[in-house]
């Protein structure tokens, strides 16, 4: 992220945005293949009308 070593150089607070930019992608994209793995799971269940 190009942050400096030392603590006081400005580590201390640094830019977020982009640690939060990579967790928000990589959450949508795992939220994205999960979502296909559910209804590809769903549409090849034997009684997908009974469900409990």
């Amino acid at each position: 992220m190009g942050l400096p070593v030392n603590y006081y150089d400005g580590r201390h607070d640094p830019d977020h945005t982009p640690w939060i930019l990579y967790f928000v992608e990589t959450m949508a994209q795992a939220a994205a293949e999960l979502k296909l793995k559910a209804t590809s799971l769903y549409q090849k269940s034997p009684s997908s009308d009974a469900l409990p």
